[in-house]
């Protein structure tokens, strides 16, 4: 009878593993397929955004270490919801830095669709901007703190504007080195 119920204990985790891998991958094929990268929020009166949500739940899958691995994918909007993901959480700063110089010099053109406005931008722009606004609420606004288009409460520690100047004063130094420099440069006013 215990060798039974922990071979049904045993097959039940096995399947909802298997479950959760399955979800993860249709997660992932879904973001993939998306014709534009959308802020948390669409329309006029704010509705939440679907695919925001996609990923939302696609970041509570995963580990840190296997949405760094999907930001290597080629798909721009999959590397957006990673990395947005990423930065939110403080502990992730340098990883956030480090994937940013992958593609610092990628001036791929998405539409980037946040509340009614669908916009063309540059890829490195949008996450420079991300990574800009990001950095500005955890260290410099502090807690809580409500980010752009996204308008949800992030809850960051209390202001650092010594961590903040350094953290900018990095992005410059990286920005400054890139190809789109000038462009760049503008996220930083």
């Amino acid at each position: 009878m215990k060798k039974l119920m922990l071979f049904l204990l045993i097959s039940r985790y096995a399947l909802s593993f298997s479950y959760a891998q399955d979800h993860v991958q249709q997660l992932i094929t879904e973001i993939k397929a998306a014709k534009n990268i959308q802020c948390y929020y669409l329309g006029s009166h704010g509705s939440p955004s679907a695919l925001f949500m996609k990923a939302d739940t696609l970041s509570s899958l995963l580990t840190i270490e296997e949405q760094v691995q999907l930001f290597a994918d080629t798909s721009r909007t999959l590397k957006y919801y990673c990395y947005h993901h990423l930065l939110s959480d403080k502990d992730n700063d340098s990883i956030a830095f480090n994937l940013l110089k992958q593609v610092i010099n990628d001036t791929t053109e998405v539409e980037y669709l946040c509340s009614c406005f669908l916009r063309t931008r540059s890829f490195n722009g949008l996450l420079v901007e991300k990574y800009a606004h990001f950095m500005q609420a955890k260290y410099k606004d502090g807690n809580p703190t409500v980010l752009g288009g996204d308008r949800r409460v992030y809850m960051f520690p209390k202001p650092d504007k010594k961590t903040y100047k350094e953290k900018i004063k990095q992005l410059r130094s990286l920005i400054e080195q890139s190809a789109s420099s000038a462009e760049l440069l503008y996220y930083l006013q």
